[in-house]
């Protein structure tokens, strides 16, 4: 991970695995100004490049966000300068971490499958295009401390709760409209390998979590941990699954939280007609989600494309193609 610099006031903090979010927001909240951030500079990607990986992917903030791609960019030329031609891809994500998230997972889908670099690259930039981001502001702060809204404005938004729906127009950031008043009506929603049901445990997988945070907890213990520093590591480098092994701390922490969202009492409260499109052999969200989706939302029907994962609309696209036809007509 290449990390961004963020500035409060004169506090400097850099957004690795050192970075405390719950300081940030509080330094944020307390700060009369708005945060401000730095991109990571060209010699950084250069340096980063400089490794022994055949085919190397980057995915960052949307330009219009962030000066992160174009640094890339010219840290890609800088890098070929001087070392000639290597496979590395720069993707534009027109979005934020969530979007740089299911590109990520999308790349490591299919490198496990052996897809090749070029496909890759084509399949990542017709991933972004179809991709959506939307987003709640939950505080209406950090547009009152830039100037876009007055203090005034910000304050009946605010005491009238009014939480502005925003979203992405390749990669802008464009507000949709307000909860109390979106401008056009939902009918219909298509809903694909979709999250929000929580996994169901054994009482054998309850009882291997509880012992596994019992045993985390006494190894993160100063003294035990430099008694056996060897051992403890090894231990912890085989814990969980290769995306959770892999993330940041703070990834890691997110992938807890989306895995233990649940969302299955809001699910009958769904008035619009809702088609499930899933894949039968997809493990983040597997089928019986899709089948308790089906069951508890009341107008809802569910299309299974066999033999596909997580991304059954690109690991089948004319299948896919072929159901939303349908659908839609």
């Amino acid at each position: 991970m290449i990390p961004l610099t963020l500035q409060v006031d004169d506090v400097q903090i850099v957004d690795d695995e050192t970075f405390d979010q719950k300081r940030f927001l509080e330094l944020v909240k307390a700060s009369p100004n708005c945060p401000k951030t730095a991109c990571p500079s060209p010699e950084t990607f250069k340096q980063a490049f400089t490794c022994d990986a055949e085919d190397i992917f980057v995915i960052t903030l949307s330009s219009h966000l962030s000066g992160s791609y174009n640094s890339a960019m010219v840290g890609l030329q800088m890098y070929e300068e001087e070392y000639g031609h290597k496979n590395i891809h720069i993707l534009d994500s027109w979005s934020a971490p969530s979007g740089e998230l299911r590109a990520a997972l999308l790349i490591r889908e299919l490198e496990e499958q052996g897809v090749p670099f070029e496909e890759i690259v084509e399949k990542l930039e017709v991933f972004k295009t179809q991709m959506r981001t939307y987003f709640v502001l939950e505080t209406l702060d950090a547009l009152r401390k830039n100037g876009r809204l007055t203090g005034l404005q910000a304050f009946f938004a605010t005491t009238l709760n009014i939480k502005p729906v925003m979203g992405a127009d390749k990669g802008v950031i464009i507000k949709l409209a307000a909860r109390e008043s979106i401008p056009f009506e939902i009918t219909n929603i298509i809903l694909i390998d979709s999250a929000g049901v929580l996994p169901v445990r054994t009482t054998a997988q309850k009882w291997k979590i509880r012992k596994y945070k019992i045993l985390k907890k006494f190894l993160n213990m100063k003294l035990i941990y430099a008694m056996f520093p060897e051992v403890i590591d090894d231990w912890r480098s085989r814990q969980g699954s290769a995306d959770y092994r892999n993330a940041t701390p703070m990834m890691r922490q997110c992938m807890v939280k989306a895995v233990n969202e649940d969302l299955t009492e809001l699910l009958p409260k769904i008035r619009q007609e809702v088609l499930l499109i899933w894949g039968d052999q997809d493990t983040a969200t597997p089928i019986r989600d899709a089948h308790i989706m089906e069951e508890k939302i009341p107008n809802c029907g569910l299309a299974v494309i066999p033999g596909t994962g997580h991304f059954s609309f690109l690991e089948k696209p004319a299948q896919f193609r072929g159901i939303m036809e349908a659908y839609l007509q």
